[in-house]
């Protein structure tokens, strides 16, 4: 649960980035047709860039291995090692509920304005109209785009500035408008507690009416544009996901229309949007540590491996907890770049256990269900080069090996183990 909420808070953060990008970059350029691609695009990689993931490789270091009974293991625990409290928080569940609920709440209202959209749709007559495929409603109703239908009201066929009204929405269904609203609007429904998100979606919704009259008042007198705006301010109907001459701020709209399309800047606006997406993608991706073997130490620190009856460990199958632990104690390594830093600590993994007794999948949380506790490990690695800095840092690289070393495991030929989850806690330590 804390990996969703970790990750939806990432899909956050890099949401409102991008939404102020736009704002300080973008917001008065007047190339309607890149802030189209930037303003969905970068909501859509919102969601992506925490999904990325960069591997960096971890050299590893032979260490003593001890168990729960070894030889003077706890002499060797620094003080203060901190263990892995398991007392379950409410807060992940109570968050992950809240938010299921809001997204469950908001999904609705969006599905229940697409059947509004299609209602109206549905409910109307094919006319031909300056040329156009118009759909005509007997209620009275503004001119809106829905996907592939231009739909108006019948109180409005007779406006002088009718042609003008289906000149913009020919835009917005030449141009295929609607469905850029309509994944913004979803991708808002998953998003909906953060406001920076609805900005962005409003954003999405001015750019395309931005567009639209752009492209209407090249061919049209712009004076009876305005007005004809403005003749429509009232009385509109305006369901959330319908486009339309009226939908969004009338001020906005005529201060864009009137400002000059100035590039002095644009160029280096957009290429100032470069080093933002690498900062998230530094920032917000995930990192993935590959843990590589027998790496030459040129530094001449001391290299011992002790194990314990580890002759013999068959390679083919485990049969039994024993052999588990032999196993674990002659593969496992201290790595190398965590011993050099000085990090050290205990790593609590479970690993689940198919029917066929093979290891399925390695998790870092508790599994909320049962498991089968193995014995304790214990890890001491050696360190002579200069005094150690002990530090309790990221243990990226120390959960990286147990989880090698846990997913190298061979068949379990264990009856009582099958389907079960297994406990493993690898205490990580430096003399």
């Amino acid at each position: 649960m804390e990996d969703v909420l970790y990750y939806l808070l990432k899909v956050s953060a890099a949401t409102t980035v991008f939404y102020f990008a736009y704002y300080l970059l973008l917001r008065r350029n007047k190339d309607f047709v890149f802030n189209r691609f930037y303003l969905l695009g970068s909501f859509l990689l919102s969601f992506i860039i925490p999904l990325a993931t960069f591997k960096t490789s971890s050299y590893l270091s032979q260490a003593n291995v001890y168990f729960r009974e070894g030889i003077g293991a706890e002499a060797l625990e620094p003080v203060g090692d901190p263990s892995l409290a398991e007392t379950p928080i409410g807060w992940p569940e109570i968050l992950l509920a809240l938010y299921a609920a809001g997204l469950i709440y908001y999904l609705v209202k969006m599905l229940n304005g697409c059947f509004v959209a299609a209602s109206i749709g549905n409910q109307t007559r094919e006319e031909m109209i300056n040329g156009m495929k118009i759909y005509v409603s007997d209620d009275n109703i503004r001119a809106f785009t829905f996907l592939e239908r231009v739909v108006i009201g019948k109180n409005i066929l007779d406006h002088p500035s009718i042609a003008i009204v289906l000149d913009h929405e020919s835009v917005h269904l030449r141009e295929k408008h609607s469905y850029d609203i309509l994944i913004a609007e979803l991708l808002l429904v998953l998003q909906w507690f953060n406001p920076f998100a609805k900005l962005l979606v409003q954003s999405i919704r001015n750019n395309l009416e931005f567009r639209a009259d752009d492209v209407v008042v090249r061919n049209s007198d712009i004076q009876e544009y305005m007005l004809t705006m403005l003749s429509m301010a009232s009385n509109r109907l305006k369901p959330p996901l319908f486009t339309e001459l009226n939908s969004s701020n009338l001020k906005k709209r005529v201060l864009m229309m009137k400002s000059h399309n100035s590039n002095r800047f644009a160029g280096i606006a957009k290429l100032a949007l470069i080093p933002v997406l690498g900062l998230l993608l530094l920032s917000l991706s995930e990192k993935q540590t590959v843990v590589v073997k027998d790496k030459p130490d040129h530094q001449g620190e001391i290299q011992k491996l002790v194990t314990h009856n580890v002759n013999n460990v068959s390679q083919d199958t485990l049969r039994s907890q024993d052999e588990i632990l032999r196993y674990i104690s002659y593969n496992i390594k201290y790595p190398l770049e965590a011993r050099k830093l000085g990090h050290i600590g205990v790593v609590v993994l479970y690993a689940t256990v198919g029917r066929d007794g093979i290891i399925e999948e390695v998790l870092e949380g508790h599994p909320g269900k049962q498991f089968v506790d193995i014995e304790d490990v214990t890890i001491v690695g050696y360190q002579n080069d200069e005094p150690i800095a002990i530090s309790y840092g990221s243990q990226e690289t120390l959960k990286a090996e147990g989880q090698r070393v846990i997913e190298s495991f061979p068949p379990l030929e264990i009856p009582d183990l099958y389907g079960q989850t297994l406990k493993f806690k690898f205490k990580f330590l430096l003399r």
